[in-house]
């Protein structure tokens, strides 16, 4: 039988292509009819032994119900046999086996790049906080030192006024000595001048 696909011959008695691996018979009757013709060698011979052949026609009648039923199943399976049909799926599970890994590599990769993305930004957002507190810790030890040293100036200021308090006291006691002495040597002279003039 030729092969309609490739144009290969084949024995009559397979029913896939050698070659292609192609269904050969379209119609399961014509596959049918060609196993079960016989050679016109054969018919004569079987015309004479035909009294012999009653259990042979209905050995021949199974063997064409079953191809039949053969022949119906593979052309609703698409002339695929168990083992074509394992292989396709043994290869459908690998491809998605395959796809299922690079996405989850790519998954992964794309998480590493996000994370360390996000880790060199934190990284950068504390160099600059950092900075800061340490700018923030400057200006609160400059405060406490001008604070430290306005108390201090308070102090002297308060030190000072007092001192200064203290020395307009004793100027102003002096001054009063001094006018209380000058009062009492006026008064005296003025007694003593009183005396002499008497």
């Amino acid at each position: 039988m030729i092969c309609k696909n490739c144009g290969y011959e084949n024995d009559d008695q397979v029913k896939f292509c050698v070659n292609c691996g192609e269904y050969l018979y379209d119609d399961p009757e014509e596959e049918t009819e060609k196993e079960t013709a016989p050679e016109p060698e054969k018919e004569e011979k079987t015309e004479e032994k035909a009294p012999e052949n009653k259990g042979n026609d209905k050995k021949s009648k199974r063997f064409l119900k079953r191809e039949k039923k053969k022949a119906k199943k593979e052309k609703k399976t698409g002339g695929i046999t168990f083992w074509q049909s394992l292989k396709r799926i043994m290869i459908a599970v690998f491809i998605t086996v395959i796809v299922c890994f690079g996405c989850g590599i790519y998954y992964f990769y794309n998480q590493k790049q996000s994370n360390a993305k996000e880790l060199a930004e934190l990284q950068e957002e504390n160099k600059d906080q950092a900075k800061e507190i340490k700018r923030l810790k400057k200006e609160l030890k400059q405060a406490q030192k001008d604070k430290e040293d306005a108390l201090v100036n308070e102090k002297l200021a308060e030190r000072d006024k007092k001192q200064a308090q203290e020395a307009l006291d004793d100027a102003e006691a002096e001054l009063e000595a001094l006018q209380d002495d000058s009062d009492d040597s006026s008064s005296s002279s003025s007694s003593t001048s009183n005396n002499t003039s008497s």
